[in-house]
């Protein structure tokens, strides 16, 4: 129980060294950035005002950059087997270590559906466009936990990362198949 408690509370997670960073992108979407943008210059406006417009332009201005600097992604320790999943915004990374054993499996799932754009004038479909992502998890054993490592835009791409980061961690590379229960089995 002792060793148990150094390896959970040992100094080698705190101070763990990233091996690789991956940054998974904007926390915001392209819709928010634009609006930041707007709020970032009539919170200079403000602040220039003068009178109650430091308070206010600085609050605005501050809100604005926030949205316009905050990324998340993931880093991940081979040394030691950790990995943290960080946000990071006006320079500064946010996020804790944790132990991969309990996360034996990877795999690369696809999200989001092709999305048609119908025509004006025949009102029908008249081009598809594919949204989806592809991203690469650690999963626990039975699949319910899991942690994003990556963002790829093919599923190419995803298969290819997972295989080699199961390689260099040790893990298995699987489909995702979380297991169902008895419980939901009853109600389909």
């Amino acid at each position: 129980m002792i060793e148990n408690d150094k390896i959970i509370d040992g100094d080698s997670i705190t101070n763990s060294k990233a091996d690789i960073s991956i940054s998974n992108g904007f926390s915001f979407g392209p819709a928010t950035r634009a609006m930041a943008v707007a709020m970032l210059i009539l919170g200079f406006f403000a602040f220039f005002m003068g009178g109650g417009g430091y308070f206010i332009g600085a609050t605005i201005i501050m809100a604005s950059l926030f949205a316009l600097t905050a990324k998340h992604g993931t880093e991940i320790s081979f040394s030691n087997n950790y990995i943290r999943e960080y946000s990071w915004s006006f320079g500064f990374k946010t996020g804790k270590w944790i132990p991969t054993i309990m996360l034996p499996d990877i795999t690369v799932m696809k999200l989001g559906k092709k999305a048609g754009i119908v025509g004006i004038r025949t009102g029908g479909i008249t081009m598809e466009r594919d949204v989806s992502v592809n991203e690469v998890y650690l999963l626990s054993a039975n699949h319910r936990k899991r942690i994003l490592v990556k963002v790829c835009q093919s599923q190419k791409e995803g298969v290819e990362f997972a295989k080699e980061i199961a390689q260099k961690m040790g893990k298995n590379f699987v489909a995702f198949n979380p297991p169902v229960s008895e419980k939901t089995k009853a109600r389909r």
